[in-house]
């Protein structure tokens, strides 16, 4: 039974803590035509057979500044399973430690935002998904994800549409092959992001679908043995380019491919800073609204630039 269970109800946590430990199962909220809302909080599950933070049912749920985390003594760490409903995330943290596997976003027929928060996954030897999509709209903007894989894994399983990416650094490595996107149906745009990856066998997409003129535009791709598969196959970044060859705002600004070492200043983590002279640098797309922060919260993009830079951050001196 869920520690929190909301039937047509309301909940909203402020400045709270909560760590919880099991020796089965554990779910900390699940609500049905409910909202939830939790700011400045943390949550974290320091053991648990299965650990869900939050599962809802044509709810609404909203985070901000906020935690939530599960431990190495957690075997399956899911941080949202919704059918229905919208999630929010902003200025948050999900850091899954857990040993065997993780499902981190899983939404049906739901709507999304995820904005200037930070993902991570550390460990996982069974199956590895931060983003199990159907039918899903929104966006995740202004985000960092950084995996360490101990297995094979997709990032992000969508079918029947999922969320639109923009201004994301997302970094993995594991020992096992990696997929970013698996999609069936229309692919969502990625734009204006670092994508690498260091594993065997990377592939970046595949898809049943060609994908369509700006699906990938500006963004940074490095470390994929293949980069499309499916529908079409796509292996050199001249090829993925030329899928927006006709259109003159996508092909004015071209995807990029170059080592991390050359984009960051520093390892990755939570904080690494673009290189001066990186080919990220003033490259992205130009967009309207609700990309004027970076991750870190500058301006975008920084003053004197010409352009906004590829990815989550901004190069400030």
């Amino acid at each position: 039974a869920p520690l929190i269970a909301l039937t047509d109800a309301s909940l909203f946590a402020s400045d709270s803590s909560i760590v919880a430990a099991s020796e089965g199962d554990f779910m900390l909220v699940s609500a049905t035509r409910s909202k939830v809302a939790f700011s400045g909080s943390r949550i974290e599950a320091l053991k648990a057979m299965a650990f869900t933070a939050f599962s809802a049912d044509h709810s609404d749920i909203a985070i901000a500044s906020s935690s939530i985390t599960a431990a190495q003594g957690v075997r399956i760490f899911g941080a949202f399973d919704m059918d229905g409903g919208a999630l929010t995330l902003r200025e948050s943290l999900v850091e899954s430690h857990s040993d065997l596997g993780l499902n981190l976003l899983a939404l049906r027929s739901a709507s999304i935002v995820v904005d200037r928060s930070l993902i991570k996954a550390d460990g996982g030897s069974g199956f590895l998904r931060i983003g199990s999509f159907k039918s899903v709209s929104g966006e995740l903007k202004n985000s960092k994800l950084i995996v360490a894989g101990k297995g094979p894994g997709t990032l992000f399983e969508i079918q029947g549409g999922g969320p639109a990416l923009r201004h994301n650094t997302i970094a993995a490595d594991s020992k096992g092959a990696l997929r970013f996107f698996d999609v069936k149906g229309p692919v969502p745009p990625v734009w204006n992001s670092i994508l690498d990856c260091s594993s065997p066998g990377a592939q970046l997409l595949r898809s049943d679908s060609v994908p369509s003129t700006g699906a990938f535009a500006a963004d940074c791709v490095w470390g994929f043995e293949k980069l499309v598969s499916g529908a079409i196959s796509i292996v050199d970044l001249q090829s993925l380019n030329a899928l927006n060859a006709l259109n003159s705002l996508y092909s004015s600004k071209p995807i990029v491919s170059e080592p991390p070492e050359t984009s960051f200043a520093a390892p990755i983590k939570s904080q690494a800073p673009l290189r001066r002279g990186s080919a990220c640098v003033d490259a992205a797309l130009s967009l309207e609204s609700g990309y004027a922060l970076d991750f870190s919260g500058r301006p975008r993009p920084a003053p004197g630039s010409s352009a906004p830079d590829i990815g989550a951050d901004e190069l400030y001196d």
